[in-house]
């Protein structure tokens, strides 16, 4: 004599409740870390560092020394005779930049107007 299981039961999917929740002061932590974040990408940007230069530069003598701006991607050079010079790799790194500034700071928006909207 055989005896049949029972089918098992089926299983309810939960309720749709959100995944996580932020702490209400999470958006002041980005709100604070945005600015700071983009101080940190300021200063490694025209960070100097002299030697020869890391591209050639128009009006620049070959002789004298440079301050190759950036860090760890030289982005612009300072010549003392001839200014300074934006490098191939200036702008798409101050695109990227100026893009994750965007994201971040769409982020802060983001929280701070539903935080609003579940408050009211």
């Amino acid at each position: 004599m055989t005896v049949e299981t029972p089918p098992p039961a089926p299983v309810r999917p939960p309720t749709a409740k959100p995944l996580f929740r932020f702490h209400p002061h999470t958006w002041t932590l980005w709100l604070m870390a945005t600015p700071l974040l983009m101080g940190a990408a300021l200063f490694f940007d025209f960070f100097p560092s002299e030697g020869p230069p890391a591209f050639e530069a128009p009006g620049r003598t070959s002789d004298a020394p440079v301050f190759n701006l950036g860090w760890p991607i030289v982005t612009s050079l300072y010549a003392p005779n001839a200014g300074f010079h934006l490098g191939p790799l200036a702008w798409p790194v101050f695109l990227t930049q100026f893009l994750l500034y965007l994201a971040a700071t769409g982020v802060v928006w983001a929280w701070r107007h539903s935080t609003k909207e579940n408050d009211s």
